[in-house]
Formats: C-alpha cells, sequence, structure tokens
C-alpha cells in the first residue's frame, strides 16, 4: 500500500516472519490519525525491484504487529473498467480482499508516481 501522508515505511511481522528477514532492534514512537499511537522495537531494511522495469530501492522499515485491516473493505467488480491487456499492476488481485503487509511512505510515493502512469476517462483509477 502507497500512503502519501506516511512519514515511515511499515511491514507487518507475519511477512518479516515468512520471509525470515533479519531485524534490528529499533525503538520508535508512532503517531496516527486521531491520536491513535503505538511504538515498535525492532525494523528491517528490505530491498525492492519492479518485476517490469528497473527501478529498484532499499527501505528500512518499522515492523507492526498490524498495518491496517483488509483492503479494500470488500472485494469489487472491475470487469467493466476496461483495463488495457498490456497494463502490468503491482499486485494482480489488487480487487480483492487482502491484508496490507507492507506500507510505503511519502517519500517513495512521489517517486513511484512520477514513473510511467495511464489514465482512463471517467472516475476510474489511475493505472
Amino acid at each position: 500500500m502507497l500512503d502519501s501522508a506516511s512519514q515511515s515505511h511499515f511491514i507487518t511481522e507475519r511477512c518479516v516472519q515468512r520471509l525470515r528477514l533479519s531485524r534490528t532492534q529499533t525503538h520508535a514512537q508512532i503517531h496516527g490519525i486521531s491520536t491513535v499511537n503505538t511504538e515498535t522495537h525492532h525494523s528491517v531494511s528490505i530491498y525492492l525491484r519492479s518485476r517490469h522495469t528497473e527501478w529498484h530501492t532499499t527501505l528500512k522499515c518499522a515492523i507492526l504487529y498490524h498495518i491496517i485491516g483488509t483492503t479494500p473493505s470488500t472485494n469489487f467488480d472491475t470487469s467493466t473498467w476496461m483495463i488495457p491487456m498490456d497494463n502490468k499492476f503491482s499486485h494482480e488481485l489488487f480487487d480483492q480482499r487482502e491484508y496490507i503487509d507492507l506500507l510505503i511512505g511519502a517519500d517513495l510515493f512521489y517517486e513511484m508516481l512520477r514513473s510511467e502512469r495511464r489514465t482512463r476517462p471517467g472516475n476510474y483509477p489511475v493505472l
């Protein structure tokens, strides 16, 4: 998930365990919307790369038990969207409910938006 308001990057404990990532002890206070606060005691460095381009980066992510519930809140039908067949998504099942294991913060969010993107007329998301 890309979050244009987040100042940090986050990863779930579940993802860290599945990928067997090496953690570093770090303590950070996290302040959220509606004065919801939490803290983390560990972080990991992860290497991200595109499956479709040469883009890549390394991120330091704070480890949280949960980032957010499932998203989208319900599955939705995209059959009428006429998405171009050559469009490549970071997640092909973006329209299906799923847990979020990685939240990418604002600094990388805007860098990623500068890359190639496509739009369609009407009330559709940016591809």
